[in-house]
Formats: structure tokens, C-alpha cells, sequence
């Protein structure tokens, strides 16, 4: 049991930038400096007179996302670099990796899932904002885990911890959301 908290822990650690990633496009939305990015993603392309993906996938919350992504990597790597206790805890694997490469990856990863799933959203006709479950809570957690997997090598129960943590992870801040009133609904 000590063995699986300690690869959860870890597991936490290196998919946080791609949490919050997640969260960033939604953050900077507000900014009006920002507003000249706001351009969907899908440029208005429709396919069988649909979006491709609609309004809310927008240039300017990828490039948060990377960004923001890339940013908590590397505070992340520069904590664990003046933290030897930390570092020696970590996998070797994850003290040799490029911050830069790695956040990118998990900021990417995270927005490309949400991204393909709204896609298949609007495919089959679920209105923007309308809760899709499970998909919902497994979008950005598949992206940013698949991307990864480009560049660090996961164990079948690395995928696993990732997936159900990602949806538990989702849903707690989800209610946080909800409780606080900046979301409307839970799932």
C-alpha cells in the first residue's frame, strides 16, 4: 500500500501542470488584454452544418494552457532541484526531463483531449456546456497522459492511476466550482 501512495503521489505531481492548464483557459477568458486571441479554434469550420468544435476552444486558452503548462513544470523541476529530499524521491526518469518539453506536452495533451472530445460533442448534437459523462471527466487527463507517453514510458497501472485520479481529481474541483458558484452543475 506505501508503494501505491507513493506512485499516486507522484502521478499527482507530474499530471499538475496539466491541471491547471486545464483550468487556464477559463481564467484568462476574462482578461481583455487577451481578447484579440479569443478566435475559435475550428475558425466557424462547420462539418454537416455543425461546429467543429465551437466558441469555447479558442487559440487564445491553448496558448494559456501551454503556457501555463510549461510554467508549473518548470517551477516544479526548479522546487525539486533545491529540494534534494524531493528529488531523491522522484524516478530518475522524471529528474533527467526537459521542463520545457514536458510541460508543453502535458499543457498540449490536456487541451487537445478537451478538444477532441468536443468534437465528437458536437457531432452527435450535445449542446456546448452540456455535461457528456464520463467523457467529460476523462478528456484532458487522456490527452495529457497520451502525450506524455511520447516522451516518459508508463506501466498499465501508471495509465490506470492516472485515469481514475484524473476523474477524481476532476470532480472534486468541479464541486469546489459548484460550491463557490463559478460553475452551475457537478457533472
Amino acid at each position: 500500500m506505501n508503494n501505491f501512495l507513493k506512485e499516486f503521489a507522484f502521478l499527482c505531481w507530474l499530471f499538475l501542470p496539466a491541471i491547471v492548464a486545464n483550468m487556464a483557459p477559463v481564467l484568462v477568458a476574462k482578461m481583455p488584454v487577451l481578447s484579440r486571441w479569443s478566435h475559435p479554434l475550428d475558425f466557424h469550420a462547420k462539418i454537416r452544418g455543425r461546429r467543429v468544435l465551437g466558441d469555447h476552444k479558442t487559440i487564445r486558452g491553448l496558448i494559456a494552457g501551454v503556457i501555463v503548462g510549461v510554467i508549473i513544470t518548470v517551477l516544479q523541476f526548479s522546487l525539486v532541484t533545491g529540494w534534494p529530499a524531493l528529488a531523491d524521491k522522484l524516478p530518475q526518469f522524471y529528474k533527467s526531463a526537459n521542463p520545457l518539453i514536458l510541460g508543453f506536452l502535458l499543457g498540449f495533451g490536456a487541451l487537445a483531449g478537451d478538444a477532441i472530445k468536443s468534437f465528437f460533442k458536437r457531432a452527435i448534437d450535445i449542446p456546448s456546456g452540456q455535461t457528456w459523462f464520463p467523457y467529460d471527466q476523462l478528456d484532458s487527463t487522456l490527452g495529457a497522459l497520451i502525450a506524455v507517453a511520447f516522451y516518459i514510458t508508463f506501466s498499465i497501472g501508471d495509465w490506470a492511476i492516472v485515469i481514475v485520479g484524473g476523474v477524481v481529481v476532476h470532480l472534486v474541483v468541479v464541486s469546489v466550482g459548484y460550491a463557490v458558484g463559478v460553475r452551475d452543475h457537478i457533472l
